[in-house]
């Protein structure tokens, strides 16, 4: 029998929800409303969807999770950033303790969740986003398949931020509201045929909806178009409406069992209207010095992130050429934090977050960081439109011994409307009013949301909460200990007296409630990232080629990704039109072909290529200096050399695939010298091509 069924509905926000409610568009949630309590949930800081699924689950702030992003450092004295995987849900989550005291618990689309792991006998869990959507996403095993059944082929995400998407809205809200579909075929089976004491799902399409949809619906929003087809306008409305109606049939199913059901959001939502690109400011007032390199790096770390920008319109006409363009792009993968002079840069963003500003210094110098705070608090900006920057230093926002391991500085600017995107721009202002991209129109905001309904839900004015809170209130709900780990309450407001008079509050140790620790899973942080490029929340591909071939000539074999030692091969062959006239473009002189002999040496035969770059503040065309194709293949060979034979720093650790002056982003520990001394001393330089 189900007690307690919890919804997560990725980014829901009131913003968008409290005028449809008004207009009478979510029925299904306005009647739990109203038989219940409702009211904001705050989400961690950054309201990112890493760390706020990852404290909803284990009522625990980032600082003792050690999780401030996707992809995290697990020293504080280290550069390497490793993804979020269940090795940091294990044995910390709600559903371990109540898996552990007998409880049947099911976990669905769980964001981060992977791979998955057993959770007692009658347990299960499906991984949700950042899994890679085969048949190791479920335990137990055999439930992919049954999942595949019932929804005619079980699939993990929808890549909103994919070229392909980019002006094909229609194509998007299509694929939105078939992910919904099968999502709610999914849970319905699950609840159905298991009927687990507790079920957790989660919603991630509203997420990614109000990411590329927000132009259309805010009228105040700068990309807004009031011409703009009126589906489109209603596209955001729409997804809701068919949520609303999921929210009903798992309402119907907890009535049926007699159970409670709460409704939560991991963070809120709202428009993005501007954006700071962070490390090309922070060039600008000489804190980060760029690394002296050849042309050919500068264009992996510095212009080919602009360039694939510019060509993501021709992939929205030509969708056919989308994998060809994610394709070339792996094959020159750079790190987040290329192009740097770590002798010289006193600080640096990693290429990994929009939502806020996340800095790491690189001197241990007091003085260093003082600085990079006044360059912030003097900021001044030139267009004269206001902007207010709030900055904090890590242990302003968390408690715990994981502190350490935050960045050195955050940042929000006008509360998170406008973005901070740490990749390179070509334009001369570092502030620009627009979002970083159309498919990044919405973004995240602090304020969530929650709505709890139910036989032991008293029916009252609701309180805010925290996102902390929720996993206490489930322990309290079930009547079980509260493990003393966890920051949050138990929102006992939200329960009548009645059940209130039946229960107490009692904490525990964690460890006496979960049992002996498990050996957790392995997981793999280079696949991760490549899953999570396509939502956006990581650039680690430094750019996409796209290449302009005469009548009678083709490319056989893309560049192999420098991290994968396998051959990849593809016969694509074009006609001599332009592509990308008014853009870019690559133009052999005469015919290219890249063979693998051994899997990790490139023989490069007569070829060269042309950059062409048009500049969008002129008509003319420039062309800068041909570039020899054994440059850059030969930059490739000598990446896929070296990574073979250079052995992992350590298990899990980020693949490197930086072929030009690639440094080790290791730092010693318990030197008395300064971080950059530590930095430099520990670098080790490969060779160069």
């Amino acid at each position: 029998m189900t007690d307690t069924i919890i919804l997560g509905l990725d980014g829901a926000t009131w913003n968008v929800l409290n005028p449809l409610l008004e207009d009478g568009n979510l029925p299904e949630l306005q009647a739990r409303i109203e038989e219940g309590q409702a009211d904001t949930l705050e989400s961690t800081f950054p309201p990112i969807t890493a760390p706020a699924w990852l404290s909803m689950a284990t009522g625990q702030n980032p600082g003792k999770t050690g999780i401030f992003y996707f992809l995290n450092r697990s020293e504080p004295d280290s550069f390497e950033f490793e993804s979020l995987g269940s090795d940091s849900f294990q044995n910390q989550s709600f559903w371990d303790v109540l898996a552990a005291r007998g409880h049947s618990v099911g976990v669905f689309n769980f964001p981060m969740l992977y791979p998955p792991y057993e959770l007692g006998e009658d347990g299960f869990i499906v991984s949700g986003l950042g899994s890679p959507g085969d048949d190791t996403i479920t335990k137990p095993d055999n439930l992919k398949n049954q999942l595949d059944d019932v929804t005619g082929g079980y699939e993990v995400k929808v890549p909103y931020a994919d070229p392909k998407y980019q002006n094909r809205p229609n194509k998007l809200a299509c694929d939105l509201h078939e992910m919904l579909k099968k999502r709610e075929a999914a849970m319905t089976y699950l609840l159905e045929e298991k009927r687990p004491n507790v079920f957790f799902g989660v919603i991630s399409v509203t997420d990614w909806a109000q990411h590329y949809f927000w132009r259309y619906h805010d009228p105040d929003h700068t990309l807004y178009d009031p011409d703009a087809d009126e589906e489109h306008q209603k596209a955001l409305t729409q997804l809701w409406e068919r949520v609303d109606e999921t929210i009903g049939k798992l309402g119907e199913f907890a009535d049926e069992e007699d159970a409670n059901l709460l409704i939560v959001s991991d963070h809120g939502f709202g428009p993005v209207n501007q954006t700071l690109y962070s490390n090309s400011w922070l060039e600008a007032k000489g804190l980060r010095v760029p690394e002296e390199t050849s042309t050919v790096q500068s264009l992996r770390t510095r212009y080919f992130p602009y360039l694939r920008r510019m060509i993501e319109p021709i992939v929205s006409v030509i969708p056919q050429l989308n994998d060809l363009a994610k394709s070339v792009g792996k094959s020159v993968r750079g790190s987040l934090s290329d192009d740097i002079d770590w002798e010289q840069s006193v600080v640096f963003a990693p290429r990994q977050n929009l939502t806020c500003g996340m800095l790491y210094m690189l001197s241990d110098d007091p003085e260093d960081t003082a600085a990079v705070i006044r360059a912030f608090e003097n900021f001044t900006n030139t267009d004269s439109n206001s902007i207010e920057i709030d900055i904090f230093r890590p242990e302003e926002r968390y408690e715990g011994s994981k502190t350490e391991l935050a960045p050195d500085i955050l940042f929000t600017i006008n509360d998170f409307a406008c973005a901070v995107d740490p990749r390179h721009t070509m334009s001369d202002k570092h502030l620009i009013d627009s979002p970083p991209s159309a498919a990044r129109s919405g973004g995240h905001r602090m304020e969530g949301i929650y709505v709890a309904s139910g036989p032991d839900i008293a029916p009252r004015e609701g309180q805010p909460a925290s996102i902390f809170d929720i996993a206490p209130t489930l322990m309290y709900a079930l009547g079980e200990p509260i493990p003393e780990v966890m920051d949050g309450e138990a929102l006992t407001h939200l329960f009548a007296t009645e059940f209130q008079a039946e229960r107490s509050i009692e904490q525990k140790p964690l460890t006496d409630l979960v049992g002996p620790e498990e050996a957790a899973a392995k997981r793999n942080t280079k696949e991760v990232q490549e899953r999570l490029e396509d939502l956006g929340y990581i650039w680690i591909l430094s750019c996409s080629l796209w290449i302009q071939y005469g009548p009678t000539q083709s490319i056989r074999s893309i560049l192999t990704p420098p991290h994968s030692l396998k051959e990849h091969m593809e016969l694509v062959s074009t006609k001599p039109t332009r592509l990308l006239r008014g853009h870019f473009h690559l133009m052999p002189v005469c015919s290219l072909e890249q063979r693998h002999q051994n899997t990790t040496r490139t023989q490069v035969t007569n070829t060269s290529t042309m950059l062409s770059l048009h500049s969008p503040k002129s008509s003319r065309l420039t062309s800068m200096k041909p570039l020899p194709s054994q440059t850059i293949l030969g930059s490739v060979r000598s990446s896929v050399s070296n990574e073979a034979s250079r052995p992992s720093t350590r298990p899990g650790s980020m693949s490197r695939a930086t072929p030009i002056s690639a440094k080790s982003l290791r730092l010693k520990t318990g030197s008395v010298c300064s971080k950059k001394q530590r930095k430099l001393s520990s670098m080790e330089t490969r060779s160069q091509t």
